[in-house]
């Protein structure tokens, strides 16, 4: 139950001179005992009608809940992202994410990666969970700074 979880708030009121408006933003922050790191925000504007900072702290702790409950390990804005970095990347890459990540600007940058390498997609859904698993083989980088430090690492028993 998520009302029995240990909660640290902070909260941050810039001065009215540094603001540009009227809107509110929240960003949640957590961990779990086995060191998960889970993030979420919301930002509403006056633009965006009505709002209250305690609706949208419900928002992204809802969202964190879904993400802990359905175990998929990134938020919908991070996918561009990691989609990318896997491509990029050697060897074999996994990513299990919510269905709803899978954006037409996600599917879009799949296209044009796939279109301007040899990189394939696949995207397998599991409509039980509300799932996607997002696999390739990527081009085959590796950034030689971090193979480099990686092994002086391991000779150093690290």
């Amino acid at each position: 139950d998520l009302r029995e979880i240990p909660l640290d708030v902070s909260v941050h009121k810039y001065p009215k001179e540094l603001n540009d408006g009227t809107g509110c933003a929240v960003f949640l922050l957590g961990e779990t005992t086995t060191d998960v790191a889970f993030f979420s925000q919301a930002l509403r504007t006056e633009q965006d009608g009505v709002f209250h900072s305690h609706e949208l702290a419900v928002e992204i702790a809802n969202d964190v809940k879904m993400r802990i409950t359905r175990a998929f390990c990134v938020d919908n804005d991070f996918v561009e992202l990691l989609v990318t970095l896997m491509a990029l990347a050697d060897g074999q890459s996994q990513l299990l994410v919510a269905q709803e990540a899978l954006t037409q600007e996600v599917l879009q940058l799949m296209s044009v990666i796939e279109f301007m390498t040899a990189v394939r997609f696949s995207v397998q859904h599991n409509n039980e969970k509300q799932t996607a698993l997002i696999e390739c083989e990527g081009v085959g980088f590796i950034n030689p700074v971090w193979s480099t430090a990686s092994i002086d690492l391991l000779d150093a028993g690290v």
